[in-house]
């Protein structure tokens, strides 16, 4: 469903797929789009802990785009404002799958 909507697609519309290398995330940098997210924070022993178990439930992610995190039955929406593949280098996308991915929240 998030994949629909972040392509903007309907179901059974036609897409051309390629394969692309990417390298794996060192570093993705993520900021809340609603202020319910404060207030999860407060209540979350370990956010760190919880957003990079989050993260992981993607195989890759974008600079630009905007995914969904749910925590008890609330998705939070996250803008992923920047990725750094291992060593920091800055790149467009990154593979979260099989890297050690940190994750950092920006509040500006």
């Amino acid at each position: 469903k998030w994949l629909l909507e972040s392509l903007d697609l309907k179901s059974n519309d036609v897409v051309e797929i390629s394969f692309v290398r990417i390298k794996l995330a060192g570093l993705v940098v993520l900021q809340p789009l609603t202020l319910e997210w404060d207030s999860l924070m407060t209540k979350c022993k370990n956010p760190k802990l919880l957003l990079e178990h989050e993260v992981n439930k993607y195989s890759s992610l974008t600079a630009g785009s905007v995914i969904k995190i749910e925590v008890e039955g609330v998705e939070y929406p996250l803008y992923v404002k920047d990725v750094k593949a291992e060593g920091g280098v800055s790149v467009k996308g990154v593979r979260v799958q099989d890297s050690d991915v940190n994750v950092d929240v920006d509040r500006s």
